[in-house]
């Protein structure tokens, strides 16, 4: 919850350091690493919220895996860009079809990841309002390719998520009986 938010950011900034989005080979590698590391971000926050809604925070990690795997497939799809010019998007219906669901699929269980956090008064309360803003931000900062926001939404993600990955670090959370990190 440190690490992944942190590469994402580095990510991004890579994609503007060098014009946009999509067509990068460094922001497409650091990227890579960045949803793969974001899995673990996933199990995490399944963890904290096992125990108040356990049907919802397995059905967010099914979501969340699946967005993470569109991330994964969006860096690869970059790379290849930058090195053939030509995105999986213009191949047919297949390669849209393997970008664009399991990408919209990453924000959404992001948002529900934080109002379940909210709703299970997970500390600090923020996180979880920033995490459901950082979700929002994201699909709008990259679909139209607006880096600036985008660094502003990979920002909270990392507001968002630190301090609860803090927390797991020093072991200072309650998954068995209560929501509340302590």
């Amino acid at each position: 919850m440190i690490v992944a938010p942190l590469l994402l950011i580095a990510s991004t900034v890579a994609y503007t350091i060098s014009g946009g989005f999509n067509g990068n080979e460094i922001g497409g590698m650091v990227q890579i690493y960045a949803f793969t590391a974001r899995f673990l971000v996933v199990i995490g926050l399944e963890r904290i919220l096992q125990a108040p809604y356990p049907r919802a925070a397995v059905a967010l990690t099914v979501l969340g895996a699946l967005g993470v795997a569109g991330g994964i497939a969006y860096g690869v799809d970059s790379m290849h860009v930058a090195e053939f010019g030509m995105s999986a998007e213009e191949i047919g219906w297949a390669g849209p079809l393997a970008l664009n669901l399991p990408g919209i699929l990453f924000p959404i269980a992001h948002i529900g990841f934080g109002i379940a956090l909210l709703r299970a008064n997970v500390q600090p309360r923020w996180s979880g309002a920033l995490l459901v803003v950082a979700a929002v931000l994201f699909p709008a900062s990259r679909i139209p390719s607006v880096e600036a926001l985008a660094v502003v939404a990979d920002g909270l993600f990392i507001v968002a998520l630190a301090p609860l990955g803090w927390k797991i670090v020093q072991g200072r959370v309650s998954v068995s009986s209560s929501p509340t990190l302590t």
